[in-house]
């Protein structure tokens, strides 16, 4: 690991998240901080800490007050390090969950020889499984099909792919759940929904994830899979323990996945805004403008998710690229 404790200090975490990798960032983790500021949870109780510092840079006075708890035997500028390091932490692997194996409507389109507009066609109606909107663009599941409903597939499974869970009821969100990718259900509901359903709709021995389905490895495998009960038979097998039926299992799993997506999506998107509202705000007519030059590098904290730019909503916008001051001579 080339950087040192300047870089962190002087760049914004959700800058640093998407400059190194997720190697290097948990290589910093464990060669700068101390043991009690490693784990985020023990040094930032509430993740909206993190979220709320994602795009300003990490000062001593701001953390003054976690510096005080005496479990963490820190001083302000440690725990305000700790903080740049795991903010940047949450950054790439959320992008990572979101974007890796997914490619933008336009490379589907290439990939299945179709026109671009009649793939969006299919991607507005669900009928490729896996796809999800962000902004108005598609990103879709490397290894999806391009499928022809009219020829192969009839039309009780063209409904069940339109399923969406109720906001008011869970009794039949079972099948939502067993209808669509888990990447599908983070990117639909809200975290608070799912949550909801899964003390709903499965025993309270499945509410956490971690014991059941492993660790973030295991959630990446099952995002582009549409969870079926004949999968964990054996799982439940295995584990008398559980007593619990196939179905239930699916559900907890898709939901968990889906869980993991929307915290994601929240740690990515919050206080973000997609390039057109955002030049909206600053008063520039033409989007194009501010797509260029997130393109160029020179938008602070500008984030791209397929073929959209996100930028923070409190970034300042500059016409021309600020000089840099004539040298004394």
């Amino acid at each position: 690991m080339t950087r040192d404790k300047e870089y962190f200090l002087g760049k914004t975490p959700r800058q640093i998240g998407l400059e190194n990798s997720l190697k290097e960032l948990y290589a910093a983790r464990g060669e700068y901080l101390k043991p009690e500021l490693q784990k985020e949870w023990k040094a930032f109780p509430n993740k909206l800490t993190l979220y709320q510092n994602l795009d300003k840079l990490p000062s001593a006075g701001s953390f003054e007050i976690y510096a005080k708890r005496e479990e963490l035997h820190s001083t302000s500028e440690e725990v305000a390090l700790a903080c740049c390091i795991h903010g940047a932490i949450r950054i790439a692997e959320s992008l990572e969950l979101l974007t890796k194996g997914m490619i933008s409507a336009l490379e589907f389109s290439k990939k299945v020889g179709k026109d671009k507009k009649v793939v969006e066609q299919k991607l507005i109606r669900g009928y490729v499984v896996g796809a999800y909107s962000v902004g108005r663009d598609w990103m879709i599941p490397e290894n999806a099909e391009f499928m022809d409903y009219r020829i192969s597939v009839g039309r009780d499974e063209r409904v069940i792919l339109k399923l969406r869970p109720s906001k008011t009821n869970s009794k039949n969100n079972k099948e939502y759940y067993l209808s669509k990718t888990p990447r599908q259900i983070g990117f639909e509901c809200d975290e608070d929904i799912l949550r909801r359903d899964l003390k709903a709709l499965v025993p309270e021995k499945l509410w956490n994830r971690w014991k059941l389905f492993g660790g973030i490895n295991a959630i990446r495998s099952r995002l582009d899979t549409i969870q079926k009960p004949a999968d964990y038979v054996n799982i439940i097998n295995e584990r008398n323990v559980l007593h619990v039926s196939p179905i239930e299992m699916a559900v907890a799993c898709a939901i968990h996945c889906a869980i993991c997506v929307a915290e994601a999506r929240e740690a990515v998107f919050y206080n973000m805004l997609p390039c057109a509202e955002y030049a909206k705000k600053v008063g520039v007519k033409n989007p194009d403008i501010v797509r260029q030059k997130c393109g160029r590098g020179n938008v602070a904290g500008a984030t791209k998710i397929g073929s959209m730019w996100f930028i923070p909503q409190n970034t300042d916008y500059y016409e021309r690229k600020p000089r840099k001051a004539a040298k004394a001579e």
